[in-house]
Formats: structure tokens, sequence, C-alpha cells
């Protein structure tokens, strides 16, 4: 059995991963988008084909919740342009 120090440092090591590839999703969303107007559609139909909740729930994962998730990376990729 993990002690929870060795549980709450996996999961900050886990955050860290997650944060890391946030960031690169956002700089190839934003590079996508400085591609032109053909590059910025593909990424909204690819953002909209749900991708997110069909991976969810072939994982056993809540597809309400990673939906919502999915929607606020959509955000966030768009926002920071």
């Amino acid at each position: 059995m993990m002690a929870v120090k060795d549980v709450v440092g996996k999961i900050e090591e886990i955050d860290q991963k997650i944060l890391d590839l946030l960031e690169q999703r956002v700089a190839l969303y934003q590079q996508g988008i400085d591609e032109g107007e053909e590059t910025e559609q593909q990424l909204e139909d690819y953002d909209n084909e749900g991708s997110w909740e069909q991976e969810a729930d072939v994982r056993g994962l809540n597809v309400v919740r990673l939906g919502k998730i999915h929607r606020e990376v959509q955000a966030l990729c768009r926002d920071s342009g």
C-alpha cells in the first residue's frame, strides 16, 4: 500500500503533465489558427466531433463531466489567441 505522501506526489506529477499537455494543445491550436481559415475550420470540426465523450465512454469515465472538461479546454484554446 502506498503512503499518502506518495499518492499526493504521484497526483502532483500527473497534474503537471496535464498542465504541460494543455499548454501544448493551446500552442498547437494557435499555430493552426495562424495557418489560415481552412485549418481553423478543421480544428473546429475536430473539436466538435465529440471524440472526448466517445473515449470517456470506452474508458468507463463519466461522459457528461468529461464533455464539460472538453468544452472548457476548447474555450481555453479559443480564448488564448
